[in-house]
């Protein structure tokens, strides 16, 4: 691993917000189809809830990726190294080491970054 850290907070809150909204949100929806419909759900919510578990899922591996690259970088550093402000490539550079090349984490990227685009337009 590189001597400079390429975790900065405001990237890495940036993406962990990101996934715990799309897993609140998917269970939330979830649960909505369930007391709606409980086991007599038409076939088209069956479809729609193994989507919200894929996505949910694609979620949960991505952050689970966030969340060891953030140990391991802790891990790296010792106490004198830490500095306000940790020096830090573009966020692109974390999303890419983040999120695997799989169809549903692709979906969820390219939900991030139109979600920080739109952020950082105001």
């Amino acid at each position: 691993m590189p001597s400079q850290s390429v975790l900065k907070s405001k990237d890495y809150r940036q993406i962990i917000g990101f996934l715990t909204k799309v897993i609140d949100q998917t269970i939330l929806h979830e649960q909505e189809l369930n007391e709606r419909f409980g086991d007599d759900a038409p076939a088209s919510d069956a479809v729609i809830l193994r989507g919200l578990r894929r996505k949910r899922d694609a979620a949960y591996r991505v952050l689970e990726r966030m969340l060891e690259l953030i140990l391991v970088e802790l891990g790296e550093l010792e106490i004198e190294e830490i500095e306000p402000e940790l020096p830090s490539e573009s966020s692109d550079t974390l999303i890419h080491q983040v999120f695997p090349e799989d169809n549903e984490s692709t979906k969820l990227k390219r939900e991030l970054v139109l979600e920080m685009k739109r952020a950082a337009n105001g």
